[in-house]
């Protein structure tokens, strides 16, 4: 007399072999898809770009988990940096150069990228933190960092007189400069970088422009 039949079943080695293959091929994918998210983040292709003379080049890239610009005046060789949420600096040119030659920006145009607003004029390349307005310019003249940090309440100068007349009450217009002591309307807004006049209207930093 034979017993009740049995289910056909796979060994034991078998399927425990199956199930580690299984087990190796999600963690592969896993892995292999946590990576390509990562890379895709971390490696964000570098901006770069020229005036069109040439003599100003400015890389816009991403270093270290933070976004920064450098810029370059090739002749004379001089050189500035902005990184994301820190203040703008004048750096040497060998800190920050060389930079290769790169497509033209030309003039009255800008480039924004990763949070960085970069615009080209004929007076230079101004370059601005988005999040905080921190920035600079440079020029074949030289670097100007903005903000200004303010002079200390002892030494600073003492604030043009406001000029008075119909329709005045305070405050200057671009056609009032330069002053009669010979300030320029940059000048006043380097002084004063509240901007008690409003000569900066796009808040780049440029008095006057346009």
């Amino acid at each position: 007399m034979t017993g009740p039949k049995r289910a056909p079943f796979l060994p034991e080695t078998f399927m425990l072999r199956l199930v580690c293959a299984i087990a190796l091929l999600v963690g592969a994918a896993l892995v292999a898809g946590g990576a390509i998210g990562a890379d895709a983040t971390a490696r964000q292709p570098a901006l770069a770009f020229e005036s069109p003379t040439g003599n100003l080049r400015c890389v816009i890239a991403q270093g270290s988990g933070r976004a920064n610009v450098r810029c370059v005046s090739v002749s004379p060789r001089r050189g500035a940096q902005l990184v994301k949420g820190q203040k703008a600096r004048e750096r040497p040119f060998s800190l920050v150069g060389p930079i290769a030659s790169a497509p033209v920006l030309p003039y009255g145009r800008n480039q924004l990228y990763l949070g960085i607003y970069c615009r080209s004029k004929t007076n230079g390349v101004t370059c601005v933190d988005t999040a905080t307005r921190r920035g600079f310019r440079i020029a074949k003249e030289g670097v100007a960092v903005f903000p200004k940090p303010a002079p200390p309440p002892s030494a600073a100068a003492p604030r043009p007189a406001q000029p008075s007349g119909p329709g005045r009450s305070s405050g200057y217009n671009c056609d009032d400069f330069p002053l009669s002591d010979g300030t320029s309307a940059q000048q006043y807004l380097n002084r004063y970088p509240d901007d008690p006049s409003g000569l900066d209207r796009d808040g780049d930093g440029v008095a006057c422009e346009g």
